[in-house]
């Protein structure tokens, strides 16, 4: 069975912040592995917001968080750069973690508000969001050029160098590098869910060598929302030529970290991806166009 192109509301009709047609819709089909545990659950009762899935309120929602869980996750890091070097330049110095601090940086997406973590001395001076310049545009696209798969180590080196070069010592950095790289791993490679209800392909600008018109290269953020309503990033992906061979290669990646499952699946004419979920996710009805659900395509 191919993939199905659905052009009409896949979750029903019914009030924005609701969609009763979900479960019925769900039922209507045939029950097999993540599709028969969620037919057993009757989880869809609950999830009041799906009539929102796939609307740019929740593309933005789910980005902002995790760009902001991603700077969280350097300063974190670079406390711990800086508590280490603390316990190497003094002997016998004992300074730590004192909590964190509310702070608001301006981003491409908007203002986020991050927590900085603060030390008992009061001598960490952060970097990747220093505390008197608040724009972190720069920084922003050098973390989601990390997080972007398909790079390698040196890549990882290289972007935290830009970011770090001439506020830590020589050696500092390559143990820092190292900490990214195993965080950015470690994201890349976590294990999601087996069922997804809905998953949305939306693109990203990060620099990069091949450039788009917003100066950035084109990176694809699949956004989804689970069986039981949560939403995540699932991940950050290049395609810069739009290859089907690339798109296989996701979906795959997806399947080996667990997804079984997806009934839903809104993009935007991407060469060759509709062909490759077919492939993939067989029984994923694709949207042609990135629409929100409850919302009929024209």
């Amino acid at each position: 069975m191919s993939a199905q192109t659905a052009h009409t509301d896949p979750l029903g009709g019914g009030a924005p912040d609701r969609a009763p047609g979900t479960e019925a819709a769900v039922r209507a089909r045939p029950a097999c592995g993540a599709r028969a545990a969620l037919h057993a659950s009757d989880a869809l009762n609950d999830m009041d917001a799906l009539g929102s899935l796939g609307s740019d309120e929740w593309v933005l929602s789910l980005l902002q968080k995790f760009l902001a869980s991603r700077y969280e996750d350097a300063l974190e890091r670079e406390m711990e750069a800086h508590l280490l070097q603390c316990a190497e330049t003094v002997r016998g110095r004992a300074n730590r973690r004192n909590g964190s601090a509310r702070r608001t940086v301006k981003t491409s997406l908007g203002t986020l508000c991050i927590r900085l973590p603060r030390d008992r001395e009061g001598s960490f001076e952060p970097i990747a969001v220093t505390k008197w310049v608040k724009d972190a545009k720069e920084t922003e696209r050098r973390i989601l050029h990390m997080y972007t798969v398909g790079g390698e180590l040196d890549a990882v080196g290289a972007t935290v160098k830009a970011i770090y070069k001439g506020r830590l010592p020589q050696r500092r950095l390559a143990g820092l590098a190292a900490s990214f790289w195993d965080g950015v791993r470690g994201w890349q490679n976590r294990p999601l869910k087996p069922l997804y209800l809905y998953l949305r392909l939306y693109p990203v600008p990060v620099p990069g060598r091949a450039k788009d018109k917003a100066g950035g290269c084109a990176a694809y953020a699949f956004l989804g929302c689970d069986a039981f309503g949560r939403s995540e990033v699932l991940g950050l992906w290049r395609n810069d030529t739009d290859s089907q061979a690339t798109w296989l290669q996701v979906l795959e990646n997806l399947k080996e970290r667990g997804v079984e499952d997806i009934l839903f699946f809104a993009m935007d004419g991407m060469p060759g991806l509709v062909e490759s979920i077919a492939s993939v996710f067989p029984r994923t009805l694709v949207q042609p166009r990135a629409e929100s659900v409850g919302q009929s395509a024209d």
